[in-house]
């Protein structure tokens, strides 16, 4: 690793601490400081199990940490050898604007992969651009149309997992103009394949997960809603009007934990009124894990 790559990406870290874990700072100036001596005493054999380590640790940090502390430490990273094997940001596109009426403030990435990670990296980044392009132009639109009225626009990204198997990215979308509108998007590639997932290609056919994940669901709600009286679901059956969570769409929108477990999200009104927010369900791992196919 070249040293003023290391000492670039410690810069870049300290900016961002207020965001960083201080186990991870701290772990990393530490390693930065033993690979320094132990580039020093390289050819003594007794420094050989400690620099290992040393670089074993930076491994851990360079490759599967720190690519999702920010862009900057992002850019600061390209700068040392084969990290262009793995996914990673190569630019975010920024705009921030603000009077009296409206507020903008964009940040979406682009990616970029190789080898068999070049294909799926490219359709995110389509649609990411897609996306952009149509909030931005129905943002500027609306402006347009209604110059006096109170609008705002944000974007946002978030990397959710980036290991050696997978990757999550999760883009964000808040459109403010009377009352909001939340869009997250989710985006999967199981790096084993080099294939971009949904929640369909994740378990064998004989397992009727939209179903049993639809129970699990309703189940959960009903016991928020008896915890808390300020918890409200919308359920199919329940309603008066006959509308609510019958079934999880095939391709609803999920993450995976840091336990692996699966995490499925709704979006603002679809299951719950305006003030639930986007709800989120937590599916175990036991009850999928024996029917999964990926990862």
């Amino acid at each position: 690793m070249r040293t003023d790559a290391l000492d670039r990406i410690s810069e870049e870290l300290k900016k961002s601490a207020p965001t960083i874990p201080l186990e991870v700072s701290e772990r990393f100036d530490r390693t930065l400081e033993e690979l320094t001596e132990g580039k020093r005493t390289f050819g003594r054999r007794k420094r050989w199990r400690p620099v290992a380590a040393s670089v074993a640790t930076a491994f851990v940090l360079v490759f599967f940490l720190l690519p999702n502390v920010s862009a900057d430490v992002s850019y600061a990273m390209q700068e040392l050898p084969v990290i262009g094997d793995i996914i990673r940001i190569t630019s975010v596109y920024k705009k921030q604007t603000e009077d009296a009426y409206h507020f903008e403030d964009i940040q979406a990435p682009e990616l970029e992969g190789s080898g068999q990670m070049q294909e799926p990296v490219e359709s995110i980044n389509k649609d990411v651009d897609a996306l952009v392009s149509r909030v931005m132009t129905e943002y500027e639109n609306g402006i347009a149309d209604m110059p006096d009225a109170h609008t705002g626009l944000m974007i946002d990204y978030e990397i959710l997992t980036n290991n050696e198997h997978w990757f999550t990215m999760k883009l964000m979308i808040y459109h403010a103009a009377g009352s909001s509108v939340v869009e997250y998007h989710f985006y999967h590639i199981d790096k084993d394949t080099g294939q971009l997932v949904t929640l369909s290609d994740l378990f064998a056919p004989d397992f009727d997960y939209v179903s049993v994940f639809s129970e699990e669901v309703k189940e959960q709600m009903h016991q928020r809603m008896a915890e808390n009286e300020n918890q409200y679901y919308w359920i199919y059956g329940e309603e008066e009007y006959g509308w609510g969570l019958d079934r999880i769409d095939p391709d609803q929108s999920f993450y995976f934990d840091a336990d692996g477990n699966l995490v499925l999200v709704f979006g603002k009104y679809e299951v719950a009124p305006g003030y639930m927010g986007t709800p989120e369900f937590t599916i175990s791992r036991e009850i999928f894990n024996e029917k999964m196919v990926l990862p």
